[in-house]
């Protein structure tokens, strides 16, 4: 008797080494420096559909890659722990200031340390609940030159099965908004004005959350001019697109 995979298997799944060879095909056009988009995003597509045996045989490979895919933008990086070092040091910073911002009644004081509290907490915890379920990281680097954000082993967290992939890209949603709470909880009623523009981090980062949630499910790739880029949002959608096809799958 043959035990059911908690993997959906499509009839169509590429080989090991067909995807193994696109993934060098890949490789070699990163080298030559002639790469051009679509190939990485659809070879992604294909190994989120695979068994995990062959996620888990071609992770070195799959982090390799992708991190040259994201190297091709010059970036600032450090290394994890060095990263997590000084988002810590951000945290104990921004407690401090939000202290003094208590004491001497300073609303400069505590807008910093609002933002410093923001922008720490949510890398730490994406890392965290990242860490725990299986992913590794390899650096860390600024987006956008002023967030931090840590990159992924890529192949370590695609061979995880789909809802625990889910729950990483979830886990990086909440931090700022928890911040915020939490300085809207310390401000009041000392200094108010602190406290609104606590809240109006709050709401713009929810709204932000909640918008690039819809755009994705919606399939939504510009507004007007712009194009919207891939974020969390979008890989969350579709982690549990994907969860949601493999449980369709096993209870067929």
């Amino acid at each position: 008797m043959i035990a059911q995979s908690d993997e959906r298997t499509p009839q169509w799944a590429p080989t090991t080494g067909c995807l193994r060879d696109r993934l060098a095909m890949i490789e070699a056009a990163l080298d030559r420096g002639d790469y051009r988009p679509g190939p990485w995003r659809r070879l992604v597509d294909e190994l989120r559909d695979s068994v995990q045996t062959e996620r888990a045989l071609l992770a070195p490979d799959v982090s390799r890659v992708s991190r040259k895919l994201h190297l091709l933008r010059r970036r600032r990086t450090v290394g994890v722990v060095g990263a997590i070092l000084l988002e810590g040091l951000g945290g104990t910073l921004a407690g401090l200031l939000i202290a003094a911002a208590l004491t001497h009644g300073s609303t400069l004081l505590a807008l910093v340390g609002i933002a410093l509290l923001v922008t720490s907490l949510e890398p730490l915890i994406k890392l965290s609940v990242g860490t725990t379920l299986g992913v590794e990281y390899d650096y860390a680097y600024l987006y956008g030159g002023v967030e931090p954000r840590f990159k992924m082993r890529f192949g370590s967290y695609l061979t995880l099965p789909p809802l625990r992939r889910a729950l990483v890209q979830l886990a990086g949603r909440p931090g700022s908004m928890l911040g915020a709470l939490i300085a809207i909880e310390l401000f009041t009623p000392a200094l108010p004005a602190a406290r609104i523009a606590s809240w109006v981090v709050f709401w713009l980062v929810l709204a932000a959350n909640i918008g690039g949630l819809i755009a994705e499910l919606a399939g939504v790739r510009r507004l007007g001019p712009l194009s919207v880029p891939p974020g969390s949002s979008t890989a969350l959608v579709e982690e549990l697109r994907c969860w949601w096809h493999t449980r369709g799958a096993r209870s067929a």
